[in-house]
């Protein structure tokens, strides 16, 4: 007898023994990696397809929850338009905002000097005096200051 012969039958005495004992006995066919090699394909597959599904699932969703806010928006705006068409509200914003007044009424008009406006505050940078307004933009506050440290 070969020795590949003994191994061979070493091998198959070992199987026997193992399926005597009943310890499972485990092997890695062919057809097994195939189907392992099918479900990967498979899952990479589906992946790209059921990921723009719940991506899209979540747009749909913010945008009903949107448009529901919208119309939300709107019956509020189509109920204080219809506030704003009665008699009694129409008068109010002509003499509150306009200064309307009925035929036979006076008007009164208080004449006195105009009040200044407000001083912006003064912040100290380094050795300069920067004026702050606090109405001003962001860009315009950084243009003020990089003058003022240039004097």
């Amino acid at each position: 007898m070969s020795p590949e012969e003994r191994q061979r039958h070493a091998r198959l005495r070992a199987l026997a023994a193992r399926r005597r004992s009943g310890e499972p006995h485990l092997t890695f066919t062919a057809r097994a990696a195939g189907l392992a090699l099918a479900l990967c394909i498979a899952l990479l597959t589906l992946a790209y397809p059921l990921k723009e599904y719940f991506g899209q699932r979540g747009q749909i969703d913010s945008a009903r929850a949107q448009a529901a806010s919208l119309e939300k928006q709107v019956a509020d705006l189509t109920s204080l338009h219809a506030a704003a068409q009665t008699d009694a509200q129409v008068e109010k914003d002509a003499r509150e905002r306009l200064h309307y007044t009925f035929p036979g009424q006076q008007t009164y008009v208080v004449a006195g000097p105009t009040p200044e406006p407000p001083k912006p505050a003064e912040t100290k940078q380094g050795n300069a005096k920067v004026p702050v307004n606090p109405n001003s933009t962001w860009y315009q506050r950084l243009w003020d200051s990089d003058v003022a440290a240039s004097k």
